[in-house]
This record gives structure tokens, sequence and C-alpha cells, in this order.
């Protein structure tokens, strides 16, 4: 794949509407006491109002020409720290932080379970395809509970903060567009030292389960009780065949495309 398709594929719908940003950032819970890490920002417009609100802004921008733009306006401000890197690469803050980015949609996946995978990670607010947000989660925003929302439920209470139109952006997206708030909870509806068992089970049983179509609940009954009547030897099976679902799974890349691509396979 060349430069250019590959920049199509990555790039940004980038959000016009400088009082719809001030307005969200604003309704949004960081304070002056927060370190917030902006993924992608782009040409600035999220983060000009960010540095406004936050204690501490942390942004980082893979693509150099966005970079240098963005260390050109905020050159100076001890507010803000700039870094040119892939947010894969990056390691993230070793103290609690927040999140507020538009992400771009043909990763979507991917940061969300980077963040949600960092103890550290408290609060976010993504901008993604509704879609997607659906699938974050499940029931009853959408039709059915994915695999991911049956993960995350535990551990974090997410909702759809914001509805965007299509004329918020630029280029205009032929889909629909929100934005996901996803808040680690306080109270964690299962024990953290049951969180890998957890895990496992949710890999092995999703299907076998039918946990698309059960209520939270329910399958929260299910899971205390595989608990009590699986033994050592059941969990750790269990934690191989995880273990290989996942690394299956992981062969598997989903482009979540906002413009028309006769290209996109190839990435």
């Amino acid at each position: 794949m060349n430069y250019k398709t590959k920049r199509r594929l990555m790039s940004h719908n980038f959000i016009n509407n400088s009082k719809l940003v001030n307005k969200l950032v604003l309704d949004s819970r960081i304070s002056k006491n927060d370190l917030v890490l902006e993924i992608g920002p782009g040409k600035g417009s999220i983060t000009r109002e960010l540095i406004r609100v936050a204690g501490k802004v942390i942004a980082v921008e893979l693509d150099e020409y966005f970079f240098n733009i963005l260390k050109k306006e905020f050159n100076g401000l001890e507010s803000i720290t700039l870094i040119n890197n892939n947010f894969f690469s990056f390691t993230t803050p070793s103290r609690s932080y927040k999140v507020f980015s538009n992400i771009p949609f043909s990763i979507t996946s991917e940061i969300v379970k980077k963040l949600t995978a960092d103890k550290n990670f408290q609060e976010g607010y993504l901008i993604m395809q509704k879609e997607a947000a659906q699938k974050f989660i499940g029931k009853p925003i959408d039709t059915k509970n994915s695999m991911q929302s049956v993960l995350l439920k535990p551990w974090f209470d997410i909702s759809v903060f914001w509805k965007f139109s299509a004329w918020d952006f630029t280029p205009k997206p032929n889909v629909e567009i929100v934005m996901l708030k996803i808040v680690r909870r306080e109270l964690p509806l299962l024990s953290y030292k049951q969180r890998n068992v957890y895990r496992d089970y949710v890999y092995v049983s999703y299907n076998r389960q039918k946990m698309a179509k059960l209520e939270y609940e329910y399958f929260f009954m299910l899971f205390n009780n595989y608990l009590k009547i699986s033994g050592p030897d059941v969990k750790k099976i269990n934690a191989i065949k995880a273990q290989r679902i996942m690394k299956e799974q992981g062969l598997i890349h989903k482009i979540h495309r906002t413009r028309k691509d006769n290209k996109w396979r190839t990435f």
C-alpha cells in the first residue's frame, strides 16, 4: 500500500465546530486536577479547549505534519506535552489520567482495548462511529451484547455522551458519529481478583452460553455458579482455550471506514 492510501485510511474526520468542542469539554468531568491524554490531536481543535480546563495535557500525534503545526502553536506552554509517536508505542502515564480524543475510526477497538487494560486509565471521552459505540455498550443500546461489552461491563460504565451531526466534521462522514463516555467503576461488579478468570470464561463460553442475548445480571449469575463448581484444573483448561481464541482473534483486523475506498481491504 502506498503512503497516500494508508494516510487516507488512517486520517481523521476533523471536528469543525469549536463551540461544540468547548461545550463537550466543559460538560465532561475534566478539571484542573486532571491529567488528560489526547490521542491524535490533528490540528488542535480539541487541544485548545483541553488546556483551558485540564491541569496537564499530553497530546500524542503520529503524523509529523500535524505534530509540527501543534508544536508551533503550543510551543512554550507548560500545561501541555506534545509527543510525536504512535499511540501503541507510547507508554501511558504512570498515574491516574483521563482521555478526551477524536480517534481514528480504523483503530477504535485497539485504542479502547489498550486504555481499558491500563489500571491508571480512569475516564474517557472518545469520538467514534455509532456502530462501534453500540458494540462497547451492548444491550439495551444495541440489539445484543458483543464480547467486548461483556468483557468491559464489570469494570466500566459505558454510555453515549453526545450524538454529532455529520456537518460537525470535515470531511463530512457518511456514518453516524457519537462520543462514547467510559468511566471506571468505583465499585466493580466483580472483584478484580476474578478478572483473568472472568476473561477466560467469557472467551470460552461466549458462543456456548449465547451471551449475546443474555441480560448481564443473568450472565453474572452463570459466572458465579462457574466459580463455585469449577476446580483449578477446569479453570486452567479454560485459560489455555482462551489464550488460543485471543491469538486467533488477534489475526483478524477490522477496518471501520468513514469514506469509501476500494483499497481498504489491503490495509
